[in-house]
């Protein structure tokens, strides 16, 4: 997180209007939920309390950084997404072991181990791969899949960690696969859940899910 964004190209005015509409919405919030929410919202991360207009200031900074994150991961989904099309699931599994086995040659080779000592190589599979080799996701995998997109304008896009919907330019979703736990991730308020039957994980501290 950078607190330290450029912000002297926009107008003060500009500031003192969002503060405005975020002292409200904050108050609105702050009363629905019986209790104060200052510090909890997802641009508080960004705030400069010392500052004039902090709250404006820290959701120009979350946007930025948002945009710049955006940027990156459409130029990375896009990069994967025409590998992916161009490739069977048994091809991009073969790719995945033999990407494996070359790093385990790069790191025999690069790492010198001491007596004593193993040599424990980590690999990063792809998500697809990791939906190709968990059979008992796939099934819940599908179904959800096929719930998003089943809303108009949803659009998904697979990429290396993950798959992505988005809705009008916005990201809504992402399932993750860690293990053997399919994970799907949505564009919600944990605040707004909080006395919810809803079993629920607030993620938005961690920068991969943040939105």
């Amino acid at each position: 997180m950078d607190k330290n964004k450029d912000l002297s190209v926009i107008p003060q005015e500009e500031f003192a209007r969002q503060q405005k509409i975020s002292d409200i919405d904050k108050w609105l919030a702050s009363e629905k939920a019986h209790r104060d929410l200052c510090g909890t919202m997802t641009w508080c991360k960004y705030c400069v309390k010392a500052e004039i207009y902090p709250c404006a200031k820290a959701q120009f900074r979350e946007k930025m950084e948002t945009a710049l994150d955006d940027l990156v991961d459409e130029i990375l989904e896009k990069e994967s997404a025409e590998t992916v099309e161009e490739e069977t699931d048994s091809q991009i599994l073969q790719q995945d072991v033999a990407e494996e086995l070359a790093v385990e040659d790069l790191a025999e080779d690069a790492i010198q181990v001491p007596e004593g000592y193993e040599c424990v190589t980590r690999y990063r599979r792809s998500f697809r791969s990791r939906v190709i080799q968990n059979t008992p996701v796939q099934d819940v995998y599908t179904e959800l899949k096929n719930a998003l997109l089943g809303y108009g304008g949803v659009k998904s896009r697979m990429c290396q960690s993950g798959e992505n919907f988005r809705a009008q330019g916005h990201k809504i979703a992402k399932f993750v696969v860690t293990g053997k736990t399919l994970s799907l991730f949505l564009a919600l308020s944990p605040a707004e859940f909080e006395n919810s039957p809803y079993r629920f994980e607030d993620v938005s501290e961690k920068k991969s899910h943040r939105e």
